[in-house]
């Protein structure tokens, strides 16, 4: 619910948007609808280059605010937890072949 009020902040321009994915945080210039996160302009072109994610949909900033009544978001998707530990499968162990998480890498991969 907190993602979705900050989310919800950035698009009516109440709270400034800042690229979610590089460590610049530079100034947002589009959402990408499928991952709900904000791009800057150089992280924009990199997303809609990648293999993954060049079919995600792409919304300019200055578009959101006018279309904001009706624009849909795709919730983010969860990683699969750990049985063990009940963290998220972040790690991939080649010898086992299977997703696994921060401590089971270290321990028991």
């Amino acid at each position: 619910l907190l993602d979705e009020v900050a989310l919800k902040r950035k698009v009516e321009g109440e709270e400034k948007a800042k690229c979610d994915e590089c460590v610049r945080e530079d100034p947002a210039e589009v959402l990408c609808m499928d991952c709900a996160m904000f791009l800057c302009s150089k992280c924009h072109g990199h997303h809609k280059d990648s293999k993954q994610y060049h079919s995600h949909s792409m919304m300019p900033l200055g578009e959101l605010k006018s279309k904001k009544e009706s624009i849909t978001i795709k919730p983010k998707a969860k990683n699969a937890l750990c049985q063990k530990h009940e963290l998220e499968l972040n790690f991939y162990c080649e010898t086992c072949d299977q997703l696994v998480c921060q401590y089971c890498i270290m321990k028991d991969h």
